[in-house]
């Protein structure tokens, strides 16, 4: 073989440049994130390019800017948009020409040959800039960024082009799915990859380890999609029957201030306790101690709905009973009269009883907490996740060079 051929051979088994796009770096609670820049980090070269955030950059990531805009210039290009009645279509457009002309600015050395860009407006805001500059990309979507979202016409327009440029758009539900159809994205584009729990480094509480005394534990953001003020009122249901059980809050969030007012009208203050957030290796430990986790998510007023919900997942992984709602993909793992009970929105009366049941039957529970671990770890393989995104983008560098 001559020499030039032999050389253009190796180049073309170089590893393939990955390019992981966060509009700001993952906050404690999106470990669905992290889990998935290890994940991929591990088989390859992986640049995370940030664009908010100096401060909360994290090892390997890169703080590109293409986010962290002056808003008073943003508020400006709204405010003169509106006059002729399309605020947010100027201020889209002003974003998206100062994310170009920010990644247009960077080294050739950090510009990827594939992309996966978390949630859906990102993508939109980053589309025009990757389909110039050649870069083919996957769109992850999460939840909110395919329901609130859509309240904002400017993304609902900018949603053709973006179903139209990416290569294929990852769901981590049927639902969200089914909702990326109904708004116009090929079918055949849509691949739904599950969150990956890791079962195998979960290890269960023995029953007669865990607290002495009937216990319920939530784990996530307080916010209204996740309704903590449902779940206090469900769970002062559960307490004129068993006075003696006791909930534990661990997250942060805007209805802390609700969570608190709650607690104190219905007389909780022995029998609720607000941890705050916690990292995974704090929370996991408390998560396995409980009888029962339980979650009771809506759809907010403004739209915004959960997910996947990575928590009721992670209470399973931990033989943990699950009591949540009929809610977006929970109902795709939280399997009802096997693994837990799931409810209507909004209906903290169900949820009570369904709370009161489980935690009155001490084998039920058992069993539920058993076939939750079964089905979470057949549906949510971490390995397996990383697989199918690995091999996606490999794909589209395949393609790319072709």
């Amino acid at each position: 073989m001559p020499w030039r051929e032999a050389r253009l051979e190796m180049k073309d088994v170089r590893p393939l440049q990955i390019g992981y796009f966060l509009e700001q770096s993952p906050a404690v609670s999106e470990t669905f994130i992290l889990d998935l820049l290890t994940g991929l980090a591990q088989r390859g070269p992986l640049t995370t390019l940030v664009g908010r955030g100096k401060d909360r950059l994290g090892p390997g990531q890169v703080y590109t800017g293409h986010a962290d805009f002056p808003e008073g210039l943003l508020r400006k290009s709204y405010l003169l948009g509106k006059l002729w009645g399309k605020g947010f279509q100027l201020e889209n457009r002003v974003r998206k020409l100062l994310v170009s002309r920010r990644l247009r600015n960077l080294p050739s050395t950090v510009l990827p040959q594939v992309a996966l860009v978390d949630y859906l407006h990102h993508a939109a805001t980053l589309a025009p800039f990757l389909r110039r500059a050649g870069i083919p990309f996957l769109a992850h979507v999460h939840g909110w960024d395919i329901t609130y979202k859509l309240s904002n016409p400017a993304f609902r327009a900018d949603l053709p082009e973006l179903f139209a440029s990416a290569a294929y758009l990852i769901a981590a539900s049927h639902h969200m799915r089914r909702l990326l159809i109904l708004n116009g994205c090929p079918e055949e584009k849509i691949c739904v990859i599950r969150y990956g729990v890791d079962v195998a480094g979960m290890t269960p509480q023995p029953w007669n380890e865990r607290t002495p005394h009937p216990s319920v534990i939530f784990l996530g953001r307080l916010t209204p999609k996740k309704n903590p003020v449902a779940l206090i009122h469900a769970f002062g249901l559960v307490c004129k029957t068993l006075p003696e059980a006791r909930l534990t809050i661990i997250g942060e969030g805007p209805c802390r201030g609700e969570c608190l007012e709650a607690i104190r009208r219905l007389k909780l203050n022995n029998n609720v306790t607000l941890l705050g957030s916690l990292p995974r290796e704090q929370a996991f430990p408390l998560l396995a101690r409980h009888w029962l986790f339980a979650q009771h998510s809506v759809t907010s007023l403004t739209g915004d709905q959960e997910g996947f919900a990575i928590s009721p997942a992670e209470a399973a992984g931990h033989e943990v009973p699950v009591v949540s709602t009929w809610h977006n993909g929970i109902p795709e793992h939280v399997i009802h009269g096997q693994t837990g009970y799931l409810v209507q929105e909004f209906d903290f009366e169900a949820m009570g009883r369904r709370m009161l049941e489980v935690l009155q039957n001490r084998p039920l529970a058992e069993q539920m907490g058993r076939n939750g671990r079964k089905q979470v770890q057949t549906l949510c393989q971490p390995g397996q996740r990383i697989k199918e995104f690995s091999d996606l983008l490999n794909s589209l560098g395949s393609r790319s060079k072709s």
